[in-house]
């Protein structure tokens, strides 16, 4: 495959697109109009879809460009893509100048420093694809007539094979034979990642909030930056939205971004999108009244998602699928405590963005994942610790433990290079910066056949409420912290209104299978950074 010929033909080919004939540029109201006749209209005005897709492409994505794009171990579906690309390509070109295609534009990021363009070429041979320009201008910022870095994708969900085509250093992404709209919403971020760094930013797989409590101590309020960090289903977005129970007058908890994070000069978040695409299926008033209040927005449209006859969503029902998705305005997200009615400026722009990391108190980065045998609750990690479960991302599916290099199961290039940049991130704010990590999952499951036969008792799940509270109790300053047993890191000792008793060790195992458990646990971690001949020595030391 003669890579640079290919790239010449996108190129061109993209060039060209922009101005055929079958090509119909459409506003946002034109959108809405025209996806309402593929939509149900719930009981609060808004619109919902379903998709035949129902989950992303990853294994069937491959990255095409120079050296520093490549990817590694490929599966053979990606390898067959990759064979056939000429031909696949010469007969999208071929296909595409002849259906009718819709263009949208749309904006990455909304501030004046850094921010990129997008455009979205969706085939309408199926009507009901509108739907996927009309989610995605719903997830993004209006463009502006300013010079902007470009992105660029095609979407043609009808394509008998599914694949999704991606050329980076170009900005140009093909998405094949899937009408899923985060694998457009993705698609377009995983491009936006590879020119963020080109352009000397930090990029973050993750989320971020502002945080205003009171600090008993000092008789004053404080003002936090928060960023969860960690691979899919490790409970970001939950954490996120949740409000650690700060309830006094002038205590806030805001969510600002859940997907991508850009980092500035060290110092500034910025964030990508202004919705949060959050799993619908078993969404409670009561376990996530933040998230649940503005699902019932008119402006939140919905996925695969079940609708009754009357317009009435059910989030409980997941007989068609558990992947039911809520396409949610952060600014309908809204403020998390009522009570605050606080009237000074919020410390984030637009809310969208986090200000400057100098004009807050603190800094509080969660590493997140999600275990299920001898990892803690909760644990606080020196800066180079932090940076190595960082690069591990670490989380478990079916009884297996996934690594995700970077955190980042979209990362495309160097992961040592994300890992390093975690680091000098967290070094330069490190008079602010204070790092965790954060278990989701269970304590006590049984690790072998061995251990299980004489298992003390049953595992027990990490309860929400528990993790809420201890949210809260980091803000207050009100957790004793010591050294663990087993772990090289320091675990709580005390923590108001939480019964860490319940989550020993030696509820579940003997010692020695403790022992034994966390040393294996550290020999795989250890290996599989080895891995990684480029990442900082500092960081492969600091395994826990």
């Amino acid at each position: 495959m003669e890579v640079e010929k290919i790239l010449h033909i996108v190129a061109n080919e993209i060039k060209d697109f922009y101005y055929q004939p079958n090509l119909r540029h459409v506003d946002d109201y034109e959108l809405e109009e025209f996806a309402a006749n593929y939509g149900i209209r719930t009981q609060h005005g808004s619109l919902a879809f379903t998709s035949n897709t129902q989950c992303s492409s990853l294994p069937l994505t491959v990255y095409v460009g120079g050296k520093d794009v490549a990817q590694k171990n490929l599966n053979p579906s990606q390898i067959r893509i990759l064979r056939e690309l000429p031909s696949t390509l010469a007969k999208i070109h071929h296909y595409a100048k002849k259906v009718p295609f819709t263009c949208v534009e749309k904006k990455i990021c909304n501030n004046e420093d850094f921010n990129l363009h997008c455009t979205l070429f969706t085939s309408l041979h199926k009507k009901e694809s509108v739907k996927l320009p009309f989610l995605w201008s719903q997830s993004l910022f209006n463009p502006q007539k300013k010079r902007a870095l470009k992105l660029h994708l095609i979407c043609i969900p009808e394509w008998p094979q599914r694949q999704t085509i991606v050329f980076p250093e170009m900005g140009v992404t093909y998405v094949l034979g899937s009408d899923y709209f985060d694998e457009i919403r993705t698609s377009f971020l995983r491009m936006a990642t590879w020119f963020a760094k080109a352009n000397g930013l930090q990029v973050l797989y993750g989320a971020s909030k502002l945080v205003t409590h009171y600090y008993s101590k000092e008789k004053k309020f404080k003002n936090y930056a928060v960023i969860f960090v960690g691979p899919s289903q490790t409970g970001k977005t939950a954490y996120l939205n949740d409000n650690f129970s700060l309830n006094a007058k002038g205590e806030d908890a805001r969510p600002l971004q859940d997907g991508i994070l850009f980092i500035r000069k060290h110092n500034q978040v910025l964030g990508a999108e202004k919705t949060f695409l959050v799993k619908a299926q078993g969404l409670e008033s009561h376990l996530n009244p933040l998230l649940y209040r503005a699902a019932l927005n008119r402006k939140t449209n919905f996925e695969n998602v079940i609708i009754d006859h009357q317009g009435r969503l059910d989030f409980q029902d997941s007989t068609v699928t558990d992947n039911g998705q809520a396409l949610i305005q952060i600014q309908d997200v809204g403020r998390s405590n009522p009570a605050s009615l606080s009237e000074k400026k919020s410390l984030s722009e637009e809310n969208f963005n986090l200000s400057s990391i100098e004009k807050l108190d603190g800094l509080k980065i969660f590493i997140m994942t999600k275990f299920n045998t001898v990892v803690p609750p909760i644990c606080k990690l020196e800066l180079e610790q932090a940076s190595a479960l960082f690069m591990l991302g670490e989380s478990v599916y079916d009884g297996k433990i996934i690594r995700n290099p970077a955190s980042n199961p979209y990362l495309i290039g160097n992961a040592e290079e994300e890992a390093e940049g975690f680091l000098s991130f967290a070094e330069n704010n490190k008079q602010k910066v204070e790092t965790y990590l954060i278990n989701t999952g269970s304590v006590g499951e049984s690790f072998s056949k061995e251990v299980k036969k004489k298992r003390k008792s049953r595992p027990k799940k990490i309860e929400n409420q528990d993790l809420s509270r201890v949210g809260k109790a980091i803000f207050k300053g009100d957790i004793k912290w010591v050294k663990s047993r087993y772990w090289q890191i320091l675990v709580p000792k005390v923590i108001e209104n939480v019964n860490l008793d319940k989550y020993e060790l030696e509820n579940f195992y003997g010692a020695d299978d403790i022992k034994k458990a966390v040393s294996a646990l550290r020999l795989e971690r250890q290996k599989y950074l080895k891995g990684f001949p480029k990442l900082p020595s500092c960081i492969k030391k600091a395994i826990i």
